[in-house]
C-alpha cells in the first residue's frame, strides 16, 4: 500500500496488518488513490431490533460451497475488542476466503478466490464488519460531518469457452447518530464486479465505473471515498461501521477463475497521503455551504469514545454489602 507511515509506531495492529496484506495479489497499487466526492444517491436504511453495544469491535464471516452445493460457513459473531482478528476459510487451494478486522483504524479487509476445472460450480465469500464509536468536542449543538475511506484492491475473472466466472466486491459505511439510534443510514457505498450484471443492493455514492468484462487483465481499485454528510451532536457518541465483502463463482462448463483482494479499506487521513489535497489529519471534515473544512479549522475536535470504566469486582461487592446493610438498618428502625 502506498501510505506514508513516518512517525507511526509499528504496533501489534500494524504488524498483524502487514502480515495479512496481499493474500492473493501484491498489496500495492500503481499510483496514489483518487479522492472521490459524494453524489446524492439515496440508499435504504437498516433498522436494528435493539440498541447497539457502546463498544468498538468487529464481526467476520466466510463461507464456500462444497461439491454438493451446500454452504460451509464460519463466523465470529460480534467481537467487542480493539485487538485485530482474522481467519481464512478454505475448501481447497483454489477456493478460499480470508477476513480481517481492526476497530481502532476502522480497518476491514477481505479476499476470496474461486476456481474450477469446469466440472462443478465453486463459490466463495468473505465479509468484514468493523465498528467504532466517536465523539465530537466543541460548541454545543449539531454539526454535519463527512468521513474519508480509502479502498484499494484488485479484482480478476476469466474463463474458458462455455464457462462462467465472476467476482463481486462492495464497501459501505453505516452511521448511527447516538447510542439510542436504531436506524442505520448508509453514507458511503461502492460496489463493483468483473463479469457480473445482476445488480447490487446499494447505489454507489460516488460516480465511478467499477464494472468490467471477464478477461485476462487484473483490475485495480484505488480510491478515497468521501462520505455523504451525516449529522452528529457535540458530546454525544455516534457509531460508524465499515463493511467490506468479496464473493464470486467459477463454473461449470469450462475452466474458470475469479478473485478479489481488498487489502486496504479503512479510515484515511492526510498523514497517510500528504500529497492529496483535501484530506484532513483525523479523516473527518465539517460540511458547510462553502464546502469542506478540517474539524480544527471549524473549532471542533474528534476522538474515539471511551466508555466509563466499570468498578472493580471487589468494589461492586462492597457496594452491594453496603446496600444490604442499609436495608437491614431500615428494617431494624422500622421495628422500633
Amino acid at each position: 500500500m502506498n501510505r506514508n507511515t513516518k512517525g507511526r509506531p509499528l504496533s501489534l495492529l500494524a504488524a498483524m496488518s502487514l502480515a495479512w496484506s496481499g493474500a492473493i495479489s501484491a498489496a500495492t497499487v500503481a499510483s496514489p488513490p483518487v479522492l472521490l466526492l459524494p453524489n446524492d444517491a439515496a440508499n435504504p436504511t437498516f433498522t436494528f431490533a435493539s440498541y447497539r453495544t457502546l463498544q468498538d469491535g468487529y464481526g467476520l464471516s466466510a463461507f464456500y460451497f462444497d461439491d454438493e452445493g451446500n454452504s460451509v460457513s464460519r463466523a465470529t459473531g460480534a467481537v467487542y475488542s480493539n485487538t485485530p482478528g482474522s481467519f481464512t476459510w478454505t475448501k481447497d487451494a483454489g477456493n478460499t476466503a480470508g477476513v480481517y478486522g481492526a476497530a481502532p483504524d476502522l480497518d476491514g479487509r477481505t479476499y476470496h478466490k474461486a476456481t474450477t476445472d469446469g466440472s462443478i460450480n465453486n463459490y466463495t465469500y468473505g465479509s468484514s464488519q468493523v465498528w467504532k464509536w466517536f465523539v465530537v468536542s466543541g460548541a454545543p449543538g449539531t454539526v454535519d460531518l463527512a468521513m474519508d475511506v480509502v479502498v484499494q484492491g484488485h479484482a480478476f475473472a476469466n474463463n474458458g469457452p462455455g464457462g462462467n466466472a465472476g467476482t463481486i466486491f462492495a464497501t459501505k459505511l453505516g452511521f448511527l447518530d447516538s447510542p439510542t439510534d436504531l436506524v442505520q443510514d448508509t453514507v458511503t457505498a461502492l460496489a463493483g464486479a468483473v463479469n457480473w450484471s445482476g445488480g447490487f443492493s446499494e447505489i454507489n455514492t460516488v460516480d465511478v465505473d467499477v464494472l468490467w468484462d471477464a478477461g485476462p487483465d487484473t483490475q485495480e481499485i484505488n480510491y478515497i471515498l468521501r462520505s455523504q454528510a451525516f449529522t452528529v451532536t457535540v458530546g454525544v457518541p455516534f457509531r460508524l461501521i465499515l463493511a467490506t465483502s468479496t464473493q464470486g463463482f467459477a463454473g461449470p462448463g469450462a475452466w474458470g477463475e475469479a478473485w478479489s483482494d481488498f487489502f486496504d479499506p479503512s479510515l484515511v487521513t492526510s498523514l497517510d497521503f500528504p500529497g492529496i489535497a483535501g484530506l484532513t489529519p483525523d479523516g473527518f471534515s465539517v460540511v458547510g455551504d462553502g464546502g469542506y473544512l478540517a474539524l480544527a479549522d471549524a473549532g471542533y475536535g474528534i476522538s474515539g469514545y471511551v466508555p466509563p470504566a466499570l468498578p472493580e469486582p471487589g468494589t461492586l461487592a462492597l457496594a452491594a454489602l453496603g446496600l444490604a446493610g442499609l436495608g437491614v438498618a431500615r428494617r431494624r428502625k422500622a421495628r422500633v
